[in-house]
Parts: structure tokens; C-alpha cells; sequence
């Protein structure tokens, strides 16, 4: 199962995404139990969740979810901001307009390493 997990505070999820987490969490602790394969992804906003705080609750997620295979950071993109113009929506203004630098991602996956562990890894699109 590809698994997002998008912010560790329930709060600031609802706030980004319109629901908290609780959910997500239980459908990951619902997989992890049955001993299903799972890749965490990790989308990587700046400004957003690139945080100390949400390291710590991703490094949590896979120490207490040992048969997560690996995470996968997402750097943030683009790409789709070109389909809002298209259908004539605004792209949200809080959203930064530019891709993630990949030295700010690097970092992050280094800290990320440094509290869980080695099976972390930046996706390439």
C-alpha cells in the first residue's frame, strides 16, 4: 500500500486538508497490523510540514510501525498548478509558487534518517 501521511498534527491537518488525521492513523494502524507491505509517503511542503515537529511524528509512525517497508519524501511541485489555471481555479495563495529546493529536502531526509532510520528515501519523479 502506498500510505500518505501528510502532517502529525491532527490540528494542522484538518486545517490544511479539512479533516484531522485520526483517521489515517487507524487505517495505518488497521494495515500495519494485518501485515500488509506499506511505503510511507511523505509530502514535503515548505512552509507547511517541513518541521521539526512533523520529523518527529513520521520518525514515530515508522518506529512504531516496524513493518513499514520504507518512507518515501515527496518534494513538493508544480506540476499541477498549470491544471488550476486550465480549469480556470486559483491556486491556493498559501501554497508556495515554486518547487521545493532539493537541498531543503535533502536535509529534512537527513533528519528524518537521524531519528528513525535508514529506510528513508527521497522519491525522484
Amino acid at each position: 500500500f502506498l500510505f500518505d501521511f501528510k502532517l502529525g498534527d491532527s490540528a494542522e491537518h484538518e486545517a490544511w486538508c479539512g479533516a484531522g488525521n485520526s483517521l489515517i492513523v487507524s487505517n495505518l494502524d488497521f494495515l500495519h497490523e494485518r501485515g500488509k507491505e506499506i511505503v510511507l509517503r511523505l509530502p514535503l511542503i515548505p512552509g507547511v510540514n517541513d518541521t521539526e515537529s512533523h520529523a518527529k511524528a513520521a520518525a514515530e509512525i515508522l518506529k512504531s510501525h516496524p513493518g513499514i517497508r520504507r518512507a518515501d519524501i515527496l518534494p513538493y511541485h508544480t506540476y499541477g498548478l498549470g491544471k488550476l489555471d486550465e480549469l480556470g481555479r486559483p491556486a491556493d495563495p498559501a501554497l508556495p509558487g515554486r518547487a521545493m529546493d532539493p537541498e531543503q529536502a535533502e536535509a529534512w531526509a537527513e533528519r528524518l534518517k537521524a531519528l528513525a532510520g535508514p529506510a528513508v528515501r527521497i522519491a525522484r519523479l
